[in-house]
């Protein structure tokens, strides 16, 4: 039944494996527009009229059993035949039992489990926080009064004429 399921999964990638990059500007190498040429690694690169495109395979994540199975791909192929990984289980037309993983190591003990010794750190001691100095308040100085204008004296009324009261 897993290895349907296997089987399943890798029709799917065949519809959905790519990444894709595009430059802008001139193609690299002097290429020109409508031109392809294939990358190392698996890619795939189409020049434009305004720059350039490139595919390669995108990420491949397969549940599967690596104590019986292992995963291959083609890297002589060119793209995107090199992307499509094949299944290789025991039993396997192809199958290459030096290409399985070993299987995980695992720790097995009978011995008791016992808890590790914590010695708590002595405490460190409070450090005394200095005594501030003691601070001379500035003596108070006394404010120098403003200038102040002298008081105007009054101007003197013109004398008056003593009124003469005649009666005739």
């Amino acid at each position: 039944m897993s290895y349907f399921v296997a089987l399943v999964l890798l029709g799917c990638l065949a519809v959905s494996y790519a990444a894709v990059v595009q430059g802008e500007g001139p193609c690299p190498d002097g290429r020109v527009s409508g031109e392809s040429w294939y990358e190392p690694n698996c890619g795939k690169c189409d020049c434009g009229n305004t720059g350039y495109t490139c595919y390669s395979c995108g990420v491949v994540a397969v549940n599967y059993d690596r104590a019986t199975c292992y995963l291959q791909t083609n890297d002589s192929a060119n793209y995107p035949d090199c992307c499509k990984p094949v299944l290789y289980c025991i039993g396997s037309a192809g199958f290459d039992p030096s290409k399985l993983q070993p299987p995980a190591t695992t720790f097995s003990t009978n011995a008791p489990v016992t808890k590790p010794k914590i010695t708590p750190k002595p405490a460190k001691k409070p450090t005394p926080k200095p005594t501030p100095k003691p601070t001379r308040k500035p003596a108070l100085r006394a404010t120098p009064k403003p200038a102040s204008r002298p008081t105007p004296k009054p101007v003197p009324k013109p004398a008056q004429k003593p009124q003469v009261n005649r009666r005739g």
